[in-house]
């Protein structure tokens, strides 16, 4: 990724690069639990000589959450994965299935049934969606309590 280019991808430079050059990574690594390299560059801009970092990360096996939450680029926009399709997801990226540990539930609920029957099955990422579901009913006790203070 780079910081300082256009949309067309030309060199605008950025501003106050040897603070970002040193903050950026910090900051990433806070947010995402994941380390990055930035790199300084110097190109050649429409005012002359210009900064523009580039922002190196590594593939990781394991999927990456921001405050508790999964997203995936779709387009020009970001998603958030919830539900079904967070499930999903975790065991996918983690080369599972957990068709045959779901198969014995009728109609699972929500994600504690989830988490529940992959425990069942000793899989591992029962912890994971366990994680996930609670930070899910956090967020919308969370979202409740914002509506019913906007109803008042």
């Amino acid at each position: 990724m780079f910081v300082g280019r256009n949309d067309a991808g030309r060199p605008v430079g950025v501003v106050d690069a040897g603070r970002l050059l040193t903050d950026l990574p910090n900051k990433i690594r806070n947010a995402l639990g994941i380390t990055v390299d930035v790199n300084l560059l110097h190109e050649a801009g429409r005012e002359g000589s210009c900064d523009v970092l580039e922002i190196i990360t590594p593939a990781y096996a394991v999927p990456i959450s921001l405050r508790g939450r999964y997203y995936f680029r779709s387009g020009s926009t970001n998603q958030e994965l919830t539900g079904g399709a967070l499930n999903e997801f975790l065991l996918k990226k983690a080369g599972r299935t957990c068709a045959p540990a779901l198969a014995r539930l009728k109609e699972p609920r929500d994600a504690d049934d989830v988490a529940y029957a992959l425990r069942r099955a000793g899989l591992p990422e029962a912890d994971e969606i366990e994680r996930i579901a609670k930070a899910e009913k956090e967020r919308k006790e969370a979202e409740k309590g914002e509506q019913a203070g906007k109803k008042k």
